[in-house]
């Protein structure tokens, strides 16, 4: 194959033949010149181009490869090195038109108007080849008829739906002919004779024209071979333009010099690098209004610019990733055995093919997001949790930074009031590696760099696992591509990919990582790749880091056993150095990994171990876990996402098959554990930290798979004669069974098991080949175009609605600078106080600035969890989404709520009534209206009187935002400690329940206490006489989800303007908590609500014990949060998460801060810490003595100095004993033992 760019003997004909393909090449770029850009150029020259453009050419290679390729197996590589060719220059395409903001559509199927010239070339090499084997007779017989069918094939209409069939047939006549032509006895015919021969050409040309005189634009198609009619002169045009093509070709070459023409020479041999690059710079430059206008300047311009891509493209510089490229099939097949430089060999040529195959992959990946207008943000997580860390990473860097410049004093905040109503960042940050790409670039490129990293971590997984394969010695090419394709294209990977970046990093990324540390300590006794993971690991976030460690310790004991077998004292030793090296990387970690941990500890998820589960899963799971083992849809319940290509099943068979290798044990072992754990529910909820049942592991059982697939390709083609019959037989009744349980082979997978038997029929087929490596390349090759096959599945559009969860392009910026929050932090008020906005759980305020009520966090406070909960907020939906306050006065108005920001009326103009009682217009900012809050409390006020949690829990949800407002809710042991100086309050209650009547039921009907909801969208209105000057509540007691198909509901109540949303949840589902009721806020009416309307969008059964309407009288609530406001905090500010300001009494006072309780708060009354005490469920409190007082709140992240002090010792201890042992050494000149290594396979 190398044949075709290597330096050869100096002849005539070779240079002349390279001068052609140049000069041809240099004309394609004219061509493409005239077609492109808005202008479309003059018809008669497009015409004239497309005439002749691409038929000469194809003589012209033709003629180039009539004596270059002549062994079948040559014609062979080099034709799939072509094909390489074309699928990368349509990979470097679809970027360049991504790039020029255009949508397009990527298809490893040539389509009218692709560059398709290389696939041409993969299929007319190897027939040229075959035919030039044969008798003259034959050759010009075949040829002739091509020539016939090509011309006939243009009067063919149904042809138009095959275009590149249609093309094809077109243009091999033109290369066969090209290759069977005698050109040298050609050129002596014609000697001389170069004007005769001109002036023909000429005329071929104006015949042509002549035929195509009416409406000449519209059969550049035609002459292109992209459109075919039912009329005889499309035949005659295509006779036509193969007497046109033949005449100028002979004279192009009866011009090209006859000597050596160093740079024409030299760009010439690399032809094939200059038609790679000339398609994308075009496209590109499509998109340059300068370039793409029309008239003369702009064709001249697009001529220029095609021209110079050809030659540029030809330099030794740019054609060596495209060459490198062209010969990697022959290289993958016939790979040098040399000893010497063997490894250094095997490295380039693996990382060449790793570099090809992922772009292809990431192509794959990200073409239906930028053909259909999506960025990779999901709605759900993307948008409200991985987007707003990336970029408060940023904002809190850049930020620290800047004072680091301005005040040369470096201020790390522990505390910010934007998060929530206030957390530590630590216990909601995880640090990502990969965020730090936010840092460097600039704001505006936020979808971009989001993109980028998505799009980056599947790479990044297949670097992972070659990094663990190259570990434990495994360093065979083909073996180690294909099981890092299988592995970062799992079905685990395809779904996660775009929408958990944390499983992606934390989980898919760092598993191989650490287990190469783990081998390369056991092996080299180099321990730092392991300790640094782990340390990775750790900050990452202890969650993932346990998930790990688990996977980690099931392989380690695997692999121990099959190295040492009895040796316990060596296993055990080497266990006990490993853990060792492991309680290093967890001590450096200490400094974020402990302050972490104890936010758990104090969250809203830390009791899930009270999650109950059953023996074994339904029989539905074990059904999934069989059709999806391969399959394009990587769905299952419980996170178990398989969804694998079909070698893997195949190499789980031949692994079992070949039961008594006890090389292969350790993976017979690891699999049949895995195996067991995703059977059994109990694994579940111990990999999720004694949580809910859930397989996120599942990844592991995927790289499990890719290891048995490294190990075992190369047996796959050595197959033995009843190795063959027993995996033919176990394949075909696999599918037999997945098609069965599928229920017919309509609904089974059928593409996944099509190629699951191509898979079979390979490892049969060419066992039987000498050549092993060219089964290997045959099951690697189907194993990408499986992963490939199933990443459009999940995504593209055609086939799932997979897309339609993600955010459009170019709307994400906008969603953060054009939201309510942004709309919040514009308000001009100095002060501490907060802002309210319509019920989201974005986390906008940590991007814009300015502080909200909503929080959307993997773990949330549990001391605001409950304080929501205690007042049964419908806009409580998961244990850690909190959408707001429900816009209720009262707990606005101890929130220190000042501002609402809403729309007075919805996209269709209908009025809304979302802003709270006492909040009025005050101004807009976009399409928002700012309302401002009259009964707005400041960050601090005073209680005189309290009440104890124990009274206070025997109220209602609408008592309690009564009572809150009257008195301090204290805990009953504080209590103990302040009665002598406060005055225990009895609050003042003026609920008021309201009789309703059933009035209208649609698709649903209530039954007692429970409504029965037939359809989804199932509704039933209640009729009542609201009073008057009141907010009014619709109060559900243990409302509860049963009987449906869906484990949860979207529930809705409206009227009075407002719509408000909760989520239920059937017991037993992922997401369950645990909630006495649920009531929602119909908002305040001077005349009373007269009726609402109740909606749930899944069908099933809602019961309760008790439904309610109640309406609170807001004249009580204006009367309680006057006094409230009498005597409270002046001059607040806040500043790096700390608060301070004054505050006068007369007489003994609980100053309330509405400062979310955490144990790292330290409150200073007149310089002294004074003894902090939970008010009200989740704020901060302080007793006061009568006077002036200066306040002043800080915040210590718990955990923070005990974990930077243990991390310092073991950083400096740590390195201290490394000098040590490297110093003794050097004076020793010992050298380091080596370790333990595993079997081969291992």
């Amino acid at each position: 194959m190398r044949a075709m760019t290597q330096r050869e003997t100096p002849r005539p004909e070779c240079w002349r033949g390279e001068h052609l393909l140049l000069v041809l090449l240099l004309f394609s770029a004219a061509a493409l010149a005239v077609t492109s850009g808005h202008g479309q150029g003059n018809p008669m020259l497009t015409g004239v181009c497309a005439f002749v453009q691409l038929p000469a050419l194809f003589l012209g290679l033709g003629r180039f490869f009539q004596n270059r390729v002549e062994q079948p197996k040559q014609a062979l590589t080099l034709a799939a090195g072509f094909a390489l060719l074309w699928a990368g220059q349509t990979v470097v395409l679809f970027w360049m038109e991504a790039v020029s903001r255009n949508a397009p559509l990527f298809s490893l199927w040539p389509k009218s108007g692709s560059p398709w010239l290389f696939f041409a070339l993969a299929i007319c090499i190897p027939l040229g080849v075959w035919l030039s084997a044969n008798r003259p007779a034959v050759r010009w017989g075949v040829t002739g008829g091509a020539l016939l069918l090509g011309c006939l094939v243009s009067c063919l209409p149904q042809m138009d739906k095959q275009p590149a069939l249609l093309a094809l047939l077109f243009l091999l006549p033109l290369y066969l002919l090209g290759g069977n032509l005698d050109w040298d006895a050609l050129e002596a015919r014609v000697d001389g004779k170069e004007k005769l021969l001109a002036l023909a050409g000429l005329l071929a040309l104006a015949a042509g024209l002549f035929l195509a005189r009416n409406g000449l634009g519209k059969y550049v198609a035609v002459f292109n071979g992209t459109l075919a009619d039912a009329s005889l002169r499309f035949a005659l045009l295509r006779l036509a333009q193969y007497v046109a093509a033949l005449l100028l070709t002979v004279c192009l070459l009866v011009l090209m010099p006859r000597r050596r023409l160093p740079l024409l020479t030299a760009l010439g041999r690399n032809w094939f690098a200059g038609w790679f690059w000339l398609a994308p710079v075009m496209a590109l430059g499509v998109s340059v209004k300068w370039l793409s206008a029309g008239g003369s300047h702009g064709l001249l311009l697009r001529t220029v610019v095609g021209c110079v891509a050809v030659v540029l493209g030809s330099t030794r510089l740019l054609a060596w990733p495209v060459k490198m490229t062209l010969h990697l099939p022959g290289d993958l097949i016939h790979q040098q055995r040399r000893e010497g430089r063997r490894l250094n060999q095997e490295k380039g040529l693996y990382w060449r093919a790793f570099f090809v195959v992922f772009l292809l992959v990431i192509t794959v990946f990200a073409s239906p997001f930028v053909a259909n207008g999506y960025s990779t943000v999901w709605k759900p997580d993307g948008q409200n949790l991985y987007l707003t860390i990336m970029y408060y990473t940023r904002r809190y860097v850049v930020e620290a930074a800047k004072t680091l410049w301005a005040t040369h004093q470096l201020v790390l905040p522990q505390w910010d009031f934007a998060i929530g109503q206030g957390a530590s960042i630590l216990s909601v940050f995880h640090i990502n590696p990969l965020f730090l790409l936010a840092v460097v670039t600039p704001y505006r490129w936020m979808e971009l760099v989001y993109n980028a990293v998505t799009v980056m971590q599947i790479p990044l997984a297949a670097w992972a696992f070659t990094v663990y394969c190259h570990s434990v010695e495994k360093r065979e090419v083909l073996p180690v591509l294909t099981g890092a394709v299988l592995y970062a294209c799992s079905g685990f990977v395809i779904f996660t990919a775009a929408k958990h970046i944390y499983f992606m990093t934390f989980f898919v990324i760092y598993l191989p990582l650490i287990l190469a540390g783990c081998e390369r300590w056991l092996r080299q006794r180099k321990w730092g790749t392991f300790v640094g993971m782990i340390f990775l690991a750790m900050i990452g976030g202890y969650y993932y880091a346990f998930v790990n460690t688990l996977l980690m310790a099931i392989y380690l004991v695997i692999r121990q056993i099959a190295v040492h077998k009895t040796q316990i004292g060596v296993m055990v030793k080497e266990i006990l150095q490993l853990v060792g090296l492991y309680l290093w990387g967890f001590a450096l970690s200490l400094v974020i990994f402990l302050p972490s941990v104890a936010g758990f500890f104090t969250s809203s998820r830390s009791d899930v171990s009270k999650s109950a589960f059953d023996l074994f899963y339904k029989a539905s799971y074990y059904t999934k876990l069989v059709t999806r083992f391969v399959s394009s849809d990587p769905s299952g319940n419980y996170w178990t996402k398989l969804g694998l290509a079909g070698i893997a099943f195949t190499a789980l068979v031949l692994l079992f098959l070949r039961w008594r290798e006890r090389k292969l044990a350790p993976l017979r072992a690891g699999t049949l554990v895995l195996v067991m754990c995703l059977c059994v529910p109990l694994m579940g909820k111990i990999f999720n930290g004694f949580g809910y049942v859930t397989n996120r592991w599942s990844y592991g059982f995927a790289f499990c798979m890719a290891l048995v697939v490294v190990c075992l390709l190369p047996r796959l083609v050595e197959l033995k004669v009843w190795e063959q019959i027993v995996l033919a037989a176990v394949t075909a009744g696999y599918m037999a069974l997945v098609i069965h349980l599928s229920g017919g082979w309509a609904k089974a997978p059928q593409t996944a098991m099509v190629l699951l038997a191509v898979v079979t029929l390979c490892a049969i087929g060419f066992t039987w080949l000498p050549n092993k490596k060219v089964g290997q390349s045959a099951l690697a090759l189907v194993t990408l175009c499986a992963v490939l096959f199933n990443i459009n599945q999940f995504y593209s559009p055609s086939h799932s609605k997979e897309l339609e969860r993600y955010m459009t392009t170019r709307s994400v910026r906008a969603s953060v600078v054009k939201s309510a929050e942004a709309a919040a932090s514009h308000i001009k008020d100095d002060g501490f106080w907060r802002a309210e906005v319509e019920g989201n759980r974005c986390n906008r305020f940590c991007l814009t600035g300015g502080y909200g009520t909503m929080s959307y966090w993997s773990v949330l406070d549990g001391n605001l969890v409950n304080y929501y909960l205690d007042f049964d907020l419908n806009s409580v939906r998961q244990s850690y989404a909190v959408w707001g306050l429900d816009e209720r006065a009262s707990l606005c108005a101890a929130s220190s709520v000042k501002y609402f920001v809403g729309k007075a009326a919805d996209d269709d103009g209908k009025a809304k009534n979302y802003a709270p009682y006492g909040f009025e217009a005050v101004g807009k900012d976009g399409k928002f209206t700012i309302y401002q809050n009259r009964y707005a409390l400041p960050v601090g006020y005073t209680y005189t009187g309290y009440m104890t949690r124990s009274d206070y829990d025997k109220l209602s949800p609408l008592e309690k935002q009564q009572a809150l407002l009257q008195c301090a809710i204290l805990p009953d042991d504080q209590a103990e400690t302040v009665k002598e100086a406060l005055t225990e309050t009895k609050p003042k209650l003026s609920t008021q329940e309201v009789p309703w009547t059933l009035k209208e039921q649609k698709d649903a009907r209530l039954k007692d206490n429970a409504i029965v909801v037939k359809k989804a969208g199932g509704s039933v209105t209640l009729t009542f006489t609201g009073k008057a000057d009141c907010e009014t509540y619709v109060d559900f007691k243990n409302l509860e989800m049963t009987k449906s198909k869906r484990d949860d509901c979207t529930m809705t109540v409206s009227g009075n303007g407002v719509s408000k949303k909760t989520n239920l949840y059937r017991e037993g589902s992922l997401y369950t908590f645990q909630r006495d009721g649920v009531t929602f806020n119909l908002g305040y009416s001077a005349s009373g609500v007269k009726q609402c309307k109740i909606t749930f969008d899944e069908q099933g059964t809602y019961t309760f014990d008790g439904l309610q309407v109640v309406c609170l009288p807001m004249a009580d609530y204006v009367r309680d949060v006057t006094a409230l406001s009498q005597v409270t905090m002046q001059d607040a500010q806040e500043k790096a998460g700390s608060v301070s300001g004054t505050v006068t009494l007369t007489d003994t006072r609980m100053l309330t801060l509405s400062i979310p309780w955490q144990k790292g708060w330290t409150v200073q009354v007149d310089g002294k810490t004074a003894d902090a005490i939970r008010v009200n469920g989740m704020y901060t409190g302080v007793l006061l003595r009568p006077g002036t007082h200066t306040i002043e709140a800080t915040y210590q992240i718990p955990g923070l100095k005990p974990g930077a002090v243990v991390s310092g010792v073991a950083l400096v201890g740590g390195a201290a004993v490394v000098i040590w042992v490297k110093r003794r050494q050097k004076r020793g000149g010992a050298r380091v033992r080596r370790g333990s290594d595993v079997p081969s396979e291992k």
